[in-house]
């Protein structure tokens, strides 16, 4: 009979054991489970910023061209006033000369 409670108390302490094997296993698969649903949620939250920054550098992009073609219509007005400058000067000369014959 001893022998009998040894085996069913040595047994039961086995079914304790391999249960408390099984929480802690359970329990190590709900906390990886955890952590991969905080990493998607991460991943998401970079995807988005990443979006957000791609839209933001086409903006930039945009914003560079049209300041491109700003400078540019200022050079051509600047270069038009200069020729303009030089033709008066140039007719300012000639009626001088003009005058002083």
């Amino acid at each position: 009979p001893n022998n009998r409670r040894a085996e069913e108390a040595s047994s039961s302490c086995d079914a304790g054991a391999l249960a408390t094997t099984d929480l802690v296993s359970l329990q190590d698969e709900k906390d990886r489970g955890e952590q991969l649903m905080v990493r998607e949620e991460q991943l998401k939250h970079i995807e988005h910023l990443l979006s957000e920054s791609h839209a933001l550098s086409h903006q930039v992009l945009e914003v560079s061209r049209a300041k491109q073609a700003s400078d540019d219509q200022v050079l051509e007005m600047s270069n038009q006033v200069l020729e303009m400058s030089q033709t008066k000067r140039a007719s300012d000369a000639a009626h001088v000369l003009e005058m002083s014959e």
